[in-house]
């Protein structure tokens, strides 16, 4: 088999190939002077074959041949293709009962995604001849034509007789058909009693197909003055044909040529060319061509899709019948690919199946010009690498599946936007709506500010107290962040499969992971938490937007069904608990002067809003959320660390500012005692029924944490007891608000501020601090 394609016009370039022989057997045809390669890099499919040798001589290209067994498509690349350019493609078959089945195939043939015809081994051109050719000389071709066209010699027809000159016969500037001149040099006359028929057989013709026939002329015979040779050339039988061309007279020694272009009404068009009234010299022609049209009815896949999936190809060495066209003809479209097809508009790859086709490495850069790709598959494959950023760029894609491979890192942020917009669905792992965060100005539960068990505190290059919270002077309150959203595996690799358990709380287990270099601490939510993804997605949209310097921060998630988690900064300092007691290490807890920083610290946390309509979370999940700047509260449904949540909430199914104001209370106290929320006293209740019952005493010395050895002002004590007493007070309407809290806090804080009396601090109902005698030994505060 032999296949070979010309270009028009552009310095004859030829790709001459001779199929099926070997890697290294490329050849120049001593005949022709052509140079034929082997097909192996212009082919993926099929196997070499060879023709038995007792068939004779044969030419070298019909010695070997590539055969397909397999596979609905197999189809040989032929390039440089320029668009808009001429090409000329010749095929060749020889079957040689190469496989002992004395029989031959039968199979189609495309010349890119339009049929050319169907054929039993051997495909002819429906005609190129050469009139006046003498007997003895063969077929024409390269090097004389330069297209290596082949002109086949018609000479021996009765009453016809050769012509023929020594003179060159020139050819017009801008010929489009650049006859060869030892063509030009030939011609055939019939004698003066007869006309010239012409008969073209169209092979495999349809009726209505439509043939180009062209017809050469160049006046070769010096006519005298007298002397003039004038044709009438029809369509059709005398009389009845159709007249194409009237009173034509070849010019002198220069190619001419007339084009007709018929509708078939059989497999035979017939040209009859007749002397004019008028002709003193029979006709004559010199040479002829014919070409059957096929309709390009198929539109090939748009080009950019084209070289995208060629790319992707090549990237991950695919194998199966990926060959040809993706998306054309549709019968033959590749395995994996979905297009639309639309009468006036190329094809469009809108849907790529890759699943479980054994992929590897990373996910390929030609994937961004797939410009109208809807859905994109490419789970359960050996990916590695990162998610890149160019899949945000496809504006069409609606569904994106990466589960089951190894891909590391983050999903980029655009991804997530698209998914928080409706606009794209990320499956396997599910990932919840992403944004850039925008500041939003929030009252946030206490219990986000101050590490308990379940959350470590912060390590930071300031002193220890100050060690407890954020304080990223990087990236202060108003900046915008980017919060990353992880994978189900990435949440894995982050912990090494969940190795080292830092804590619990209500949430779930707190798990220390390793995010590029540093220490994150990964909070995983506990399956009988009794929360789904919806609320888990709730909560982490909330902690996004929430941006303080004594926040700890929030820097991703994962909202895998299978694993709900928060990645926060890892507080390397340990918890306030442990800092109370004096458990994280050090020689002794904390003072009572830097218990207060701490307090105040957790009291200055993320401002109300502005916009007059303060809203908070207490530490847990959030089910429905309605606000809207008529609303001064939340109704929801939450689950966080026990002991924090303001009791009014079991009531109301609210929570508000004032709910804050309870959990920092808490907190406060639990500054205060060095105890848990549920102190280990004889009492055996919550931290502020059993400092209630204490109070009743008016000693101090009772309350405060024995770890200090009495180390502290008295007066301070009680100041700082009565702010946490007043925070916890029922109504929540009692309470101050803690922008009172902090002024408070600040004047405990000051050098003189043990001295200092609570005169701004509004309460209605505040707790009655009842005096004591002093010799009583019971520590008692300074008269009001």
């Amino acid at each position: 088999m032999t296949l070979s394609s010309r270009q028009a016009g552009i310095a004859f370039r030829f790709i001459s190939i001779d199929c099926g022989i070997a890697d290294d057997a490329g050849y120049t045809d001593p005949n022709t002077q052509i140079a034929y390669v082997p097909d192996t890099k212009y082919i993926d499919g099929g196997v070499r074959k060879n023709i038995r040798s007792s068939l004779g001589n044969l030419y070298a290209q019909y010695q070997s041949l590539r055969s397909f067994p397999e596979g609905t498509r197999n189809c040989y690349r032929l390039s440089p293709v320029r668009p808009d350019g001429k090409y000329l493609v010749r095929a060749g078959f020889y079957h040689g009962n190469y496989d002992g089945k004395n029989s031959s195939p039968v199979f189609d043939l495309h010349i890119g995604v339009n049929l050319w015809k169907t054929s039993q081994t051997l495909v002819r051109a429906q005609g190129r001849r050469n009139y006046g050719a003498t007997s003895q000389l063969s077929q024409l071709r390269y090097p004389e034509d330069p297209y290596d066209r082949i002109w086949f010699p018609i000479s021996n027809v009765s009453d016809m007789y050769p012509l023929n000159t020594t003179k060159k016969v020139k050819i017009k500037t801008m010929d489009e058909f650049e006859v060869p001149t030892p063509v030009l040099s030939t011609a055939i006359r019939l004698t003066p009693t007869y006309h010239l028929p012409v008969r073209i057989t169209a092979n495999n013709a349809r009726a209505g197909d439509r043939i180009y026939v062209v017809l050469h002329f160049a006046e070769i015979e010096l006519l005298t003055s007298n002397e003039t040779r004038k044709m009438d050339i029809y369509e059709g039988e005398y009389g009845s044909g159709d007249l194409q061309f009237g009173n034509y007279s070849p010019p002198y020694l220069l190619a001419d040529a007339l084009v007709s272009n018929a509708t078939l009404y059989g497999a035979m068009y017939k040209v009859f060319i007749y002397p004019s009234a008028s002709s003193t010299r029979p006709p004559m022609i010199n040479a002829l061509e014919s070409y059957l049209v096929r309709p390009m009815d198929v539109l090939p896949t748009h080009h950019g899709d084209v070289e995208a999936m060629e790319g992707i190809k090549s990237f991950y060495k695919v194998t199966r019948n990926w060959m040809g066209d993706p998306c054309a003809p549709e019968e033959f479209r590749w395995d994996g690919v979905t297009c639309n097809y639309e009468a006036s508009t190329p094809p469009r790859v809108i849907r790529l199946n890759m699943a479980s086709s054994g992929l590897a490495n990373g996910i390929p850069a030609s994937l961004a010009n797939l410009t109208a790709l809807a859905t994109l598959d490419l789970s359960n494959n050996s990916l590695t690498g990162a998610i890149p950023d160019f899949l945000a760029e496809l504006s069409s894609l609606k569904l994106l599946i990466l589960t089951g491979n190894q891909l590391t890192g983050t999903i980029p942020s655009r991804l997530c936007e698209k998914q928080q917009n409706d606009v794209l669905s990320i499956r396997e792992p599910r990932l919840i709506i992403m944004m850039i965060l925008i500041p939003l100005d929030v009252s946030i539960s206490i219990s986000h500010l101050i590490a308990t068990d379940d959350h470590p505190a912060s390590s930071t290059v300031q002193q220890r107290i100050n060690g407890f919270f954020k304080n990223n002077a990087k990236d202060p309150d108003g900046l915008k962040r980017e919060t990353l959203c992880f994978t189900s595996w990435g949440i894995k690799n982050i912990t090494n499969n969940f190795a080292k358990a830092i804590g619990k709380g209500g949430f779930g287990t707190v798990y220390l992971g390793h995010l590029h270099g540093s220490q994150v601490a990964v909070k995983v939510l506990s399956h009988s938490s009794g929360q789904g993804p919806r609320e888990f997605q709730t909560e982490a949209l909330v902690l996004t937007r929430v941006h303080h310097r004594n926040l700890v921060s929030l820097l991703g998630y994962c909202d895998d069904e299978h694993n709900l988690s928060l990645v926060y900064e890892y507080m390397d300092n340990g918890t306030l608990r442990d800092h109370l007691s004096g458990q994280n290490g050090d020689t002794s807890a904390l003072s009572w002067q830097q218990r207060l920083e701490v307090a105040l610290q957790a009291a200055q946390g993320p401002p109300l809003t502005k916009k007059g309509y303060p809203f908070s979370f207490n530490f847990g999940l959030s089910r429905a959320i309605n606000m809207d700047e008529k609303h001064t509260h939340i109704s929801t449904v939450v689950a966080g660390t026990p002991g924090y949540l303001d009791p009014e909430y079991y009531q109301t199914n609210r929570l508000n500012e004032k709910s804050d104001v309870y959990s920092f209370g808490i907190v406060l106290l639990e500054i205060i005692t060095g105890q848990p929320t549920f102190p280990n006293w004889p009492e055996k209740t919550h931290i502020v029924q059993c400092v209630q019952s204490r109070l009743e005493c008016g000693d101090v010395s009772n309350i405060v944490d024995p770890g200090l050895c009495g180390d502290y002002d008295t007066n301070s004590a009680w100041k700082v007891l009565e702010i946490a007493m007043a925070c916890t007070a029922r109504p929540s309407m009692r309470r101050p608000t803690m922008s009172s809290v902090v002024a408070q806090l600040k004047e405990c804080l000051a050098p003189d501020g043990a001295s200092d009396v609570l005169d701004s601090f509004t309460m209605d109902g505040r707790i009655e601090i009842l005096p004591m005698m002093i010799n009583s030994g019971i520590l008692i505060p300074t008269a009001r």
